[in-house]
Parts: C-alpha cells; sequence; structure tokens
C-alpha cells in the first residue's frame, strides 16, 4: 500500500479543476485503479512524483522530475510559473488549455447533470476562447511582507501565504508593475512598516489596484492595519501624493495611458485572511473611478457607465465580461414587451443591461452595499424601469403579501449564483414560477450540472443552448452560460 513520502513514476492523463495533473495506477491489492493528483505536471508528462498525502480514495503528490515531457508544454512567460499559486497552467499551451476546460464542463454536464451528448451537440456547445491570454486583469491584490530586512511583494506560493517575490505578472495590465516598485520605495522612505501575519503587528498590508477598461482610470487602495489611521493621515496623504507623481513621470516615459483617478486606505485590523475592512478614507482624487462597458447584442450596440469604488464587485476581466454579456443576452433574447428578473444581481450590471430590452427589471441581492451601488449606477445612466431589493436569497424568496414583488409574473429570469450554485429555494420558485427563458450563468459547472438535473426532473424545460467562456486564461476556471425554455 502506497504511503506518504514513496516515491511513484506516473503519466498524466488529464488535468483536475485546480490545475492538478491526474494520473491512475492499478492496486492489484484493491483490484482498483488509484487516483493521483500531481502538483506542477501536465497532461501528456510522465514524472517521478513524491506522495504528500494518502486519502481513501485519492493520492496526493507533487512532481519532482519530469521524466517525459508533454508535446503540449510550453516556455512560460513568467519568471516564477513553477513557485507562484496565481496561475497553474502557464507552462500549458493555450489551445490544450481550452480542450482541458470544454472537457472538464462537458464531463461534468454528462455525469452530474446526467445530460446525453445530443444534448450538447444541440445545444452548440462550444468554448469562446480569450484573443490574447495575457495582461487582461483589470484588478490585482498584492501582498506586502519583509524578508532579510527587505520589503517584498508579490503573490503567495499555492495553498500558503508565502509570499513570491514578484513585481510582474503577465496576467496584470501593463502598468501596475511600475506602481509596486515606487511603493516599495516609499514605504520604506516613510517609515511605514510592514504587517506580519503571524504577529499581526505592522501598518502596511497588501495593495489594490483597479483599472478601467474604456477609460483608463486607475484607482490605487493600501489596505492597512491601523486603527489610529486618523492621526497619521497627513503622512498617507502625502504617500498618496508622492506615489501620484512617481508614476505620472514613468508612466509618461513609458507611454503608458494611466490616469490615476482614486488613491484610498482601506482600514483592516482584522486578524484573519479577509482582504478589506469595511471603513476607508480618500487620500487623492475621486473615492470612484468610471467605467464604460459596451455590448453588441444582435448587431444592436449599447453602451452603460458604472462608477466603481473600492469596496465594489466589478468582474476582474472586463474585455471577457464583454463576450460573455453579449452571450447571455443573445441567449436571452429579451423582448421590448417583457419582464426580467435577475436573481444575485450583485451591483445590478447585467440587470441594468436587461433594461434597455425589456419593459421592466427586478434585481435581487443579499449585500447591501451591492444594491446600494446598484442604485448609484442606475441613476448614472438615467435608467427608470429598474427596481433592486436586498433579499437574501438563501432563505425565502417569496413572502406571504399579496404586493411582494416576488409575487409578480416574469417572462425571463438571469441567475449568476456564487460557486456553491442555487439554493433550495430558488429551485423551488423556478420550478413553481416557470418563466419562459432562464440562462444560468455559472463560475462552477460541477453545481451547474448539480442544479440542471433537478429543474429538468422537475419541469418541462428543455437546454437550447451552452456555451463556456475562458475568462481566466492559465487557470482551469471558466464561466458557463447555460439557456432553458
Amino acid at each position: 500500500m502506497y504511503k506518504k513520502n514513496d516515491i511513484v513514476k506516473l503519466e498524466i492523463i488529464d488535468m483536475s479543476f485546480e490545475g492538478l495533473g491526474i494520473a491512475k495506477l492499478f492496486d492489484i491489492d484493491t483490484n482498483r485503479n488509484i487516483v493521483f493528483f500531481v502538483k506542477d505536471a501536465l497532461v501528456g508528462d510522465n514524472v517521478e512524483a513524491v506522495i504528500t498525502k494518502v486519502n481513501k480514495n485519492v493520492i496526493y503528490t507533487k512532481a519532482l522530475n519530469v521524466l517525459k515531457k508533454s508535446q503540449y508544454r510550453v516556455e512560460p512567460k513568467c519568471n516564477v510559473a513553477n513557485v507562484c499559486g496565481g496561475c497553474q497552467l502557464l507552462s500549458l499551451d493555450y489551445k490544450k488549455q481550452l480542450e482541458l476546460k470544454k472537457e472538464l464542463v462537458k464531463n461534468n454536464l454528462l455525469n452530474i447533470g446526467k445530460l446525453n451528448e445530443n444534448v450538447l451537440d444541440k445545444a452548440n456547445f462550444d468554448i469562446i476562447r480569450m484573443d490574447n491570454p495575457y495582461n487582461f486583469r483589470n484588478k490585482i491584490i498584492v501582498p506586502f511582507g519583509i524578508r532579510n530586512e527587505k520589503i517584498i511583494s508579490g503573490y503567495y506560493a499555492g495553498r500558503t501565504h508565502y509570499i513570491i517575490d514578484n513585481n510582474y505578472c503577465v496576467t496584470a495590465f501593463k502598468g501596475h508593475e511600475i506602481i509596486i516598485d515606487i511603493m516599495r520605495k516609499l514605504l520604506k522612505d516613510y517609515n511605514i512598516s510592514i504587517y506580519d501575519e503571524i504577529t499581526h503587528k505592522g501598518i502596511f498590508r497588501q495593495l489594490m489596484l483597479r483599472k478601467a477598461n474604456e477609460t483608463n482610470e486607475l484607482s490605487i487602495t493600501f489596505i492597512i492595519n491601523d486603527k489610529n489611521y486618523n492621526k497619521n493621515i497627513e503622512k498617507y496623504m502625502k504617500l498618496a501624493y508622492e506615489l501620484f507623481d512617481n508614476f505620472g513621470k514613468k508612466s509618461a516615459e513609458l507611454k503608458y495611458n494611466i490616469k490615476i483617478s482614486s488613491i484610498s486606505i482601506n482600514i483592516n485590523t482584522n486578524a484573519n485572511n479577509v482582504l478589506l475592512g469595511r471603513e476607508s478614507a480618500l487620500l487623492y482624487g475621486n473615492d470612484h473611478i468610471e467605467d464604460t462597458i459596451t455590448l453588441n447584442v444582435d448587431s444592436k450596440e449599447c453602451s452603460l457607465r458604472f462608477h466603481i469604488s473600492d469596496l465594489s464587485f466589478y468582474q476582474t476581466n472586463i474585455i471577457m465580461t464583454k463576450v460573455l454579456y453579449n452571450t447571455v443576452f443573445e441567449f436571452a433574447k429579451i423582448k421590448s414587451y417583457e419582464r426580467v428578473l435577475d436573481l444575485y444581481c450583485g451591483i445590478g450590471t447585467m440587470t441594468l443591461f436587461a433594461s434597455l430590452f425589456a419593459k421592466d427589471v427586478v434585481g435581487v441581492e443579499v449585500i447591501e452595499k451591492a444594491i446600494e451601488n446598484a442604485n448609484k449606477n442606475s441613476a448614472l445612466n438615467n435608467i427608470k424601469n429598474v427596481h433592486f431589493i436586498c433579499r437574501d436569497l438563501d432563505s425565502d424568496l417569496l413572502i406571504d403579501t399579496k404586493d411582494d414583488i416576488m409575487k409578480e409574473n416574469f417572462d425571463v429570469l438571469i441567475v449568476d449564483p456564487p460557486r456553491k450554485g442555487l439554493s433550495d429555494t430558488v429551485k423551488k420558485y423556478i420550478i413553481s414560477a416557470k418563466p419562459k427563458r432562464i440562462v444560468y450563468v455559472s463560475c462552477d459547472s460541477a453545481t451547474l450540472s448539480r442544479d440542471l438535473n433537478e429543474i429538468l426532473s422537475a419541469t418541462d424545460y428543455n437546454i437550447q443552448k451552452i456555451k463556456v467562456v475562458d475568462m481566466f486564461a492559465h487557470t482551469m476556471h471558466v464561466e458557463t452560460v447555460v439557456l432553458l425554455s
């Protein structure tokens, strides 16, 4: 029987959702195949690996040597690709990445969703690729630390909080590295201590950067551990203004068309892994940046403006967000006389776009701050046919009052739930309300497949279309869009 620290030779035949290589060996003692998950291995590799953990059904290992390289291996464009936990697939050919992601979704739909291949064929099941799988992230959060008495910053190694010292990420927008370099110097010049996750002492925790895709406006947030920040506010403001000046000179020199529009501090004194605190203070410029998203749905071009604060949710890859939203509304085919319900609406991005096609739209979200942002963006775009409700979709969706808006009839339902999928309450609502068309947007094809199986088993809905959208190259993460009617 296999045990920890044993060395095994494995042929990688597939990849997991976490980006681990998958291998199988037949065990004569149990008369069955044993599944191995292999860190730092790619499909097509033959590796020598050390066992790190033995579970009842699977064994976890780490590749020590690549005995035979996969034909799909490429030279990664990142200097720390093998140690950074941000991207698992940088050494894998992008075309092969897409094949693996599509196959992963397909297997979940067939095995968990109990669909057959004919349904997928009729639904034109396919994956939409990125034109450029680099420099697509418009938001990054960079942790800072101290090592050998030197300020470091970068991203965590996989499944750890060990910072890999690195100032440039190949998936982040161009110019972010300038700000990181300047911040390292300024933190030293201003004698601002760096937060220690073990002792929970020190001030500066992380740097959050968010760039608007269309306007090129940039917001910078210093995430700090400082209960008495008001006493030090002048120091933080001087830091902000010096950062602004230094970046302006450097970005002009490198011809980056980026404008810093907002610099703020976010106060996070929690001794846990929560990234942002609830309180922020403006140091420079506006308390938000503005971006524009333009869709082209059935040859109709439509644009909306959005104000984005440091605490607002906003998609990280706006280029592919446009592709995702175009897919949603091409599937939905909303008519001018139809009513739309958008559940798990967040800050109402899709809700507001739906309003451009529909008679009226209702968006529902549990987070109060998100509803505040949604209402502000509705007013910003002078949209009158949208109503937002703050409600917990994990609890009772329908309330026993005659005037409850949720008791009204809707023609089109859009759902974009978190990774855990639809709540039981929402599934019961779908089964009872039976809207004409449902567009399900999912970031986890396993829970999507589970939900589809339950809905299809209890109703007369049929799947009409399925598309997978590659939102994050070099990882196994995708968005899947399904149309039911």
